[in-house]
């Protein structure tokens, strides 16, 4: 399909309002419904909306549906599109005009006219002699509707359209209005199948001297100025792809616009895609027997290029000091670690290359570099003495099963130092083969191949695997624990035939595994397959499994034809790992492995390669043959590149294997003896051959197997190759250029391609700083040219096949320098400032060399800078909640000298004294330009605060006081009133205290508290008691606390006894001695304590008692006498007849017996008798 992309070039005073144009004529082939998918993906669309409004009758008759624009309208009437442009100056003018009267009316003068008179341009786009089937339609519907009312016109529910198209046109034309990337309008011409582009002509009715300049633009010269539309774009789609049809207008005698187109052809891709080979040395030179080059990976770190081959015999480029400078059995493995030239021409670096092996025969097949840097190589050994362990860098135990019987598996890792290794053997009874490794995450080893044995179970318990074999081969894949000295799982199964698993891929995201191989077996063990026949005598077959199990989640045939063979060789994913590109060889497949649309739907002869894709869930997505007459006899590899496209190496014996053409020029057109290498590149949707070479010599070029030997990194592809020839294509000056051994021995090179070729002389200039919506002036570039090697056969010298211009160019626009779209029509040497048009940001452009080759370091890297004049500044905010001392200082990247005027009135750079809010600044620069800017000055938070307080207890210094502060500029500054400088303070006795909190930027808070004090409770023991035969024998004690909410405790010592009550204020005690009362505030448990002692008197008084005389008849009474030598005491005398006297010597008259009570202080007594006789 073809594509015209013009832009309208206004004056500079007029470039920023302008409404744009980008017509687009559209070339392809598509059915008339209006809706079909096919035409959709043809178009471009865009996420900017357009308002194209249907005329219910709100407008004039002619109109059909009209679209507004900022100083801008078109209109679709019946005979075309009319376009008008106003004068931005003369729109501002009105506005400000307007603004004026409503002024005016508002101080109470009558309101006028405006005396403003619009400006502007207005022309019709009409199609001439176009179809009287040509009608108007709205396309895409915008939800919702308007109601217009206008004057005495109304109209409700009014649609609008997103695109308005002109249907037939011409026979077979539509035109198409729509919006374009950046909100303006633009417009495609659609031709369909048997459509004749011829017819367009295009009158632009109102335009006088109509003219194309010197650089085929378009010129409409306007009341407002000269408008220019770009040269014509005009692209094919051509099997999903955009290409370029060579254009140019044309103005007919009456004036009218025309396209003329170049060829074009809907069936051929037009697709500029170079690759050159870039250096190629021998890795030996002069082994004694064959020497095969197997595997090869790149370090996507440091670029070093790490090779696998191995050879019979000795052979010749193993450096000293290596790790194994001496072959040790019959096949014995090669490794080396090369760096390519910086430059074409250089020899490139051999940074090590050693033998590595046992006392057998050892054949490496695959190598894989892990996340631990370290290279993993798998193959197999009939050592009985493979070396398990070597070097510095690792150390522990390994497996090691070797021995049982003639072939075993190795699993070997070696430093990228290449001086150290660790490995195991992996086997059992029969014959075990490996042909693939791939690294998990946590760097566990996953290796697929095929087993005849009989005891895999019982050499491994616990790991899956099974003592049964099915038939011949069956399919073996293990995992390997990342120190390589247990196994996690294995797995061995098949049907009844042979069964080899040749290649892997592992999804390090999901964990899965996926498993590629051939198979002969009728049963080979399916689940939810695509194809769940072989077809004909052997088939592929493909499986996704668990990574962590093995366990398998789906497993199919990849089917041949009948009676046909197919062995599935080779996989990779595409870039985001949800699709799978695979490939081998073929007699022929099942036709719903080939589908249409492809390179090639039809086997060539013999064995044919095959590249298949489907998605990670078995959808199929194509697949295609690529062969010759011949046979082709192996597929070394595939690789996919970040475009998702599709490099092969393998080996062929046809004379005829396809070979693309110039510009994308093979290096070798011809087979030139034996089998010869081919490396080809295929189309991510498999349906071009962008790129295919023939490389080798006079002799056999060839290796039976090896399914690794290719590996895509950085816009190079990287291929290790065998050869019994001495004249393969080198590169001059590589490192080794001559081989020594004889034409019958097989010797592996390193051959690198490069895709684009190295550049010479790219460079492009324009950086600028322009005016916000100007359009920046041209962007110049330099014309590269490709940097090809001298090639090298036999040491006979010739110039690398001519390449013709490197001038294919993309010129490319980003926003971000991240995120890169391609600029429409922009594919010559320079860069029209139109093409880019008006800018509003800083906007970054850089030229892509190379057609569809990916964007290399050289090819890409060189960028413009296209800088908008813009503000930015240094903003000081206010230091403290409700400050006004924030400042600003406005800076600008336009050119000097500046001007300044800012929203609070002020016109200097820099200004002060501002409290929070925003402030506007409109910078103006020496030529002209103006930016505006609008910076905030923030306050910080109000410093706030508070104080957590613990009190003082018993009136000890265990009072705190803790801060928890918010708002402010953190950190903070403490200063308590006691001296203290923490957050809190602790171990203080109550009290009033205070504390100050400084932020960093000095603002404070002063905060007052108080830490208070639980204090002691009162302790009152009593006075002191004295027991005495008054109180005793025991006496209450009268404790008392003026505090509530306490308890007492009593404790007696120096001879002191509690009776009872010892837990109450009275206690009970029956001793003298001295008490203690504890008052126990229960609340806070502080406590307080008081005594009393307790004394006792409980001696008795001294008694006697006398009588003075004897009754007798003369004498009637006589006195008896008490006394005592204890001071203060009582007496009290009791006697007959109930004589009853206190007085200590009373009179008695009766004869009898008198007793005397002496009562002391303390209240104990004695008695005393006293006999009063009587004598009558």
């Amino acid at each position: 399909m073809e594509h015209i992309t013009r832009l309208l070039k206004w004056p500079r005073e007029w470039s920023r309002w302008l409404m744009l144009l980008l017509p687009q004529l559209v070339l392809g082939q598509f059915s008339d419904h209006a809706h079909d998918h096919e035409l959709d993906e043809l178009l471009h669309h865009h996420e900017q909306q357009l308002e194209f409004v249907e005329n219910n009758g709100q407008f004039g008759d002619r109109v059909r549906y009209r679209l507004d624009l900022p100083h801008g309208q078109a209109v679709a009437t019946p005979e075309g599109m009319v376009i008008s442009m106003f004068d931005p100056a003369s729109v501002a003018q009105r506005q400000r005009e307007g603004i004026l009267i409503e002024q005016e009316v508002q101080r109470g003068l009558p309101m006028r006219d405006l005396t403003w008179r619009q400006r502007g341009h207005a022309w019709l786009m009409r199609p001439v002699g176009a179809s009287p089937r040509m009608r108007v339609e709205g396309r895409h519907a915008h939800r919702g509707t308007s109601n217009f009312f206008l004057g005495d016109r109304q109209a409700m529910d009014v649609t609008s359209y997103q695109e308005v198209w002109y249907r037939d046109v011409y026979p077979g034309i539509d035109l198409r209005y729509y919006p374009a990337e950046d909100g303006s309008l633009e417009y495609d011409l659609l031709c369909n199948a048997g459509s004749d582009p011829n017819d367009i002509a295009l009158a632009f009715d109102g335009i006088e001297g109509l003219r194309l300049n010197a650089e085929g633009e378009l010129v409409l010269p306007t009341l407002l100025g000269e408008v220019s539309f770009p040269a014509p774009y005009v692209y094919q789609q051509v099997r999903g792809r955009e290409v370029e049809v060579p254009s140019t207008y044309r103005i007919d005698e009456e004036g009218r616009l025309r396209f003329t187109l170049g060829d074009h052809d809907a069936t051929i891709p037009l697709v500029i895609d170079p690759i050159a080979l870039r250096w190629a040395t021998w890795v030996n030179t002069a082994s004694t027997g064959d020497n095969h080059g197997h595997c090869i990976w790149v370090d996507p770190n440091d670029g070093a290029i790490y090779v696998v081959a191995r050879v019979v015999g000795t052979t010749d480029q193993i450096t000293p000091g290596a790790f194994d400078v001496t072959a040790n059995g019959n096949l014995e493995i090669i490794i080396g670690k090369y760096l390519e030239p910086a430059t074409i021409g250089g020899s490139g670096t051999r940074v090590w290359q050693t033998y590595v092996g046992g006392n057998g025969d050892d054949n490496p097949y695959a190598m894989e570099q892990g996340p631990d840097g370290n290279l993993y190589i798998t193959g197999q050994t009939t050592s009985t003495n493979f070396p398990l362990l070597g070097g510095p860098d690792f150390s522990g135990p390994s497996i090691d099963q070797q021995g049982q019987s003639g072939v075993d598996v190795f699993v070997l890792k070696i430093n990228t130092a290449g001086t150290s290794i660790k490995a195991s053997v992996i086997g059992g009874n029969g014959t075990d083969n490996n042909f693939d490794v791939r690294l998990a995450a946590n760097n566990d080893v996953f290796v697929c191949g095929s087993t005849t044995s009989t005891n895999l179970a019982t050499l491994n318990p616990g790991t899956g695997a099974s003592n049964t074999n099915n038939g011949s081969n069956d399919v073996l894949v293990f995992r390997l624990g990342q120190d390589l000295s247990s196994l996690v799982w294995m797995e061995n199964y098949g049907g009844s035939g042979s069964d080899v698993g040749s290649i892997m891929l592992h999804d390090l995201v999901s964990g899965d595994l996926f498993v590629g191989g051939n198979t002969s077996s009728n049963n080979f063990p399916l689940l939810h397959a695509r194809q769940s026949s072989r077809g004909g005598s052997s088939a592929g077959f493909i499986q996704r499994r668990l990574g962590a199990t093995g366990g398998a989640l789906w497993s199919s045939y990849f089917s041949s034809s009948s009676g046909d063979d197919a062995n599935l060789l080779c996989m990779a994913f595409n870039n985001d790992r949800t699709e799978i590109y695979f490939g081998g060889v073929t007699e022929g497949l099942n036709s719903a492995n080939i589908t249409t649309g492809v390179y090639d739907t039809g086997h060539n002869g013999s064995n044919d390669f095959y590249v298949a894709h489907m998605d990670i869930d078995q959808n199929f997505i194509a697949g295609t043959y690529i062969g010759g007459s011949g046979n082709e006899v192996n597929m070394m590899g595939l690789n996919t590149d970040q475009n998702d496209d599709v490099y092969v190496f393998g080996y062929t014996g046809s004379g005829n294997f396809p070979t693309s053409a110039a510009p994308d020029v093979p290096l070798q057109t011809s087979n030139n003896g034996g089998d010869d290498k081919v490396f080809l590149k295929l189309e991510s949707d498999l349906a071009s051959l962008e790129f295919s070479t023939y490389y080798g010599g006079s002799q056999d070029d060839y290796d039976p197997v090896g399914e690794r030997g290719i590996k895509f990194s950085n816009c190079r592809i990287y291929t290790i190759v065998t050869s019994e020839s001495n004249n393969i294509p080198l590169t001059q000056g590589a490192l080794n250029t001559t081989k020594n051994s004889s034409s019958s021995i097989y010797e592996p090179g390193l051959v690198v391609w490069a895709n684009p070729p190295d550049l010479l002389g790219n460079t492009i200039t324009g950086n600028q700083t322009v005016c916000a919506g100007d359009v920046p002036t041209d962007i110049t570039g330099s014309e590269p040219a490709y940097v090809l090697p001298t090639i090298v056969r036999n040491n006979a010298a010739s110039s690398y096949p001519s390449l013709g211009s490197a001038a294919t160019y993309q010129w490319q626009i980003s926003t971000d320098s991240l995120t890169w779209n391609d600029i429409p029509g922009a594919t010559a040497q320079d860069l029209p400032g139109a093409l880019v048009g008006p800018l509003t940001q800083k906007t970054f452009i850089r030229r892509i060399i190379g057609g569809d080759a990916c964007i290399l370091a050289g090819a890409a890297d060189q960028v413009v800078t296209v800088r908008i004049i813009g503000v930015t500044a240094q903003v000081t905010n206010v230091t403290c909640n409700g400050a006004n001392n924030g400042s600003i200082t406005a800076q600008s990247d336009g050119q000097p000298p500046f001007s300044y005027q800012w929203s609070s009135g002020q016109t200097t750079q820099t200004i002060t004294g501002l409290t929070p809010g925003n402030y506007t600044v409109t910078v103006t620069d020496g030529s002209g330009c103006q930016a505006s800017g609008t910076f905030q000055v923030n306050e910080p938070p109000l410093l706030t605060a508070s104080v957590n307080v613990v009190d003082a207890t018993c009136n000890t210094s265990n009072g705190s006081a803790s801060t928890s502060v918010a708002g402010g500029t953190p950190p903070y500054i403490y200063q308590w009133s006691n001296g203290s400088s923490g957050s809190s303070i602790s171990g203080v006795p109550g009290g009033a205290y205070s504390v100050t909190i400084t932020d960093q930027l000095g603002c404070s808070i002063t905060l007052p508290t108080n830490i208070g004090n639980t204090g002691l409770p009162g302790a009152d023991a009593g006075p002191s008691i004295e027991i005495t035969c008054l109180n005793g024998p025991a006496v209450q004690l009268s404790g008392s606390s003026p505090t509530n909410g306490v308890s007492f405790a009593w404790t007696a010592s120096n001879g002191g006894n509690i009776v009872s009550g010892a837990n109450t204020a009275t206690p009970e005690v029956n001793a003298p001695g001295t008490y203690t009362l504890t008052v126990t505030n229960d609340q806070s448990g502080c406590t307080s304590s008081d005594q009393v002692v307790v004394t006792e008197d409980t001696d008795l008084p001294d008694a006697s008692a006398s009588v003075s005389g004897i009754l007798t008849c003369a004498v009637t009474s006589v006195q008896v006498n008490g006394a005592s030598t204890t001071a203060g005491v009582s007496f009290s005398w009791t006697g007959p007849g109930g004589f009853n006297s206190s007085d200590q010597n009373p009179v008695v008259t009766t004869a009898g017996t008198y007793v005397l009570t002496v009562t002391g202080a303390n209240g104990c007594t004695s008695t005393a008798n006293a006999l009063v006789d009587e004598d009558l």
